[in-house]
């Protein structure tokens, strides 16, 4: 009778919470008991444990603050009457042309001095946020775009190079991955809460903005006085794979196949030029780059996508009197909680390759994409292909950073993450522009055809 009497919405945050509760629980019991019978000492174990939380505090306030500018950013711009769509596409543009360049400078010089210079300038970009003025705020996107590709590279790649560089295992980085995902899509929801409570007290939509540069300025302290510097090493890691537990050595490992074992060979030439070449000549590594690329795409054409498709079936076909934007996406950031929560309890009870998941991933977006392109108009079907959507995403994100961690060079991984981050934005700016174009169906069409085509890639890089 109580669970009647909820709204459908109620209902849905109620039932995930406690699915995401239970996983969460129970994947805590299974790593803690999966501890016990480990081959590290006491110490060894102690030592992961101090790092991967010393990244996590980090990550967690990072992304935490990322999402409270996201939850009012278009708001606020509305609010001071500037031209929205340039400055998002300002953004995404600055993303794409700098990306490179950022990228391969933090590879040079050095990681830790890349995360503080994103530091710096996501506090300089919020600053900016706080004068209705079109070309300071025009400005500021540009910045942000920068931050961007920082932010989804340099953290990723000190991350996974200092793991290595202290030999930690592999079964421990898929955990790291796994818990991180987790952790975003958590903190999602909770800057959503916090978000909306600051402007309310605050009275302006500036209020996010102003408890990010807070937030971002405390992680840039930690990240100075307790980070170390790293540049990673000159090594591909490629395990076939295997998700083994073997420690990474500081010489060449062996590669999955012939192809690669040339390509490692020629990592000693000048940076830029040896990037290039090694996309070009390693299949694999371009592969990863491809798939990641086309599944964030979609991903992101989606984002822009929700909320109308949500509005027109709840509002005008189901005739219900508000749209709650806020209830409906913390749905789907606790889904992607429960995608990143079910990742890491495959990585703990079964053997399963990372390629192998990711086909996995891609099929069932693939298939719920195009759920939504055949039934538009039913609230049911379009929100249970969401959810399932989000869960994917929440498992997506530690399944490639496991395989890129496999197949990029440490050395190098900054730059290349940044050189797949090139093709996505170009997508996402395709994407922005379909939404404004086509109707929703065929955009539901568009991104299941990505999807894909991803897994087509996927399946290739399983083959060779």
């Amino acid at each position: 009778m109580f669970f009647y009497e909820l709204s459908w919405l109620t209902t849905t945050v109620i039932a995930l919470s406690f699915i995401a509760i239970t996983l969460a629980l129970f994947a805590w019991y299974a790593n803690s008991q999966k501890d016990k019978h480990k081959t590290e000492s006491k110490k060894e174990q102690k030592e992961f444990k101090q790092f991967q939380t010393q990244f996590l505090i980090v990550y967690v306030i990072i992304m935490f603050a990322d999402w409270l500018q996201g939850t009012h950013m278009y708001t606020l711009y509305q609010s001071y009457g500037v031209d929205i769509s340039t400055l998002f596409l300002t953004g995404f543009c600055s993303s794409a042309i700098f990306g490179t360049i950022v990228g391969s400078l933090s590879d040079r010089f050095g990681r830790k001095r890349a995360c503080i210079l994103y530091c710096i300038i996501e506090i300089g970009t919020n600053l900016l946020e706080h004068y209705p003025n079109f070309y300071l705020l025009l400005i500021g996107r540009l910045f942000g775009g920068v931050s961007t590709s920082l932010l989804f590279s340099v953290f990723e790649s000190w991350m996974v190079s200092e793991h290595h560089k202290r030999g930690f295992s592999e079964n421990s980085l898929q955990h790291t991955f796994s818990l991180s995902s987790a952790l975003n899509g958590a903190s999602a929801i909770f800057a959503g809460f916090v978000a909306q409570t600051a402007v309310e007290i605050v009275g302006h939509d500036i209020a996010p903005f102003q408890i990010a540069i807070a937030l971002t300025t405390i992680a840039m302290f930690i990240i100075i006085f307790y980070w170390k510097e790293n540049y990673g090493s000159d090594e591909i890691k490629n395990k076939n794979t295997n998700n083994s537990t073997t420690t990474t050595t500081t010489t060449t490992t062996k590669n999955k196949n012939s192809e690669n074992k040339n390509n490692q060979k020629k990592e000693n030439t000048s940076h830029e030029n040896n990037v290039f070449k090694l996309i070009y000549e390693n299949s694999l590594v371009l592969l990863i780059g491809l798939v990641c690329s086309l599944f964030e795409g979609g991903m992101y054409t989606f984002v822009f996508m929700w909320v109308p498709v949500m509005q027109n079936i709840i509002i005008r076909i189901r005739k219900e009197e508000s749209f709650r934007a806020g209830v409906i996406f913390s749905c789907f950031m606790i889904a992607v909680t429960i995608g990143g929560i079910i990742i890491d309890l495959v990585f703990t009870f079964t053997k399963a390759k990372s390629s192998f998941l990711m086909t996995i991933v891609l099929s069932i977006s693939a298939i719920s994409m195009f759920i939504c392109f055949l039934f538009t108009e039913s609230l049911l079907v379009i929100f249970i292909s969401f959810l399932l959507i989000e869960i994917c995403v929440g498992m997506f994100q530690p399944i490639s950073g496991v395989l890129r961690s496999e197949y990029y060079s440490d050395s190098k991984k900054s730059t290349l993450i940044s050189i797949s981050r090139v093709f996505l934005n170009i997508l996402v700016v395709g994407g922005t522009k379909l939404t404004d174009c086509l109707n929703h169906s065929t955009v539901f069409a568009v991104c299941s055809f990505a999807f894909f085509i991803a897994l087509l890639l996927q399946i290739k890089f399983i083959l060779i």
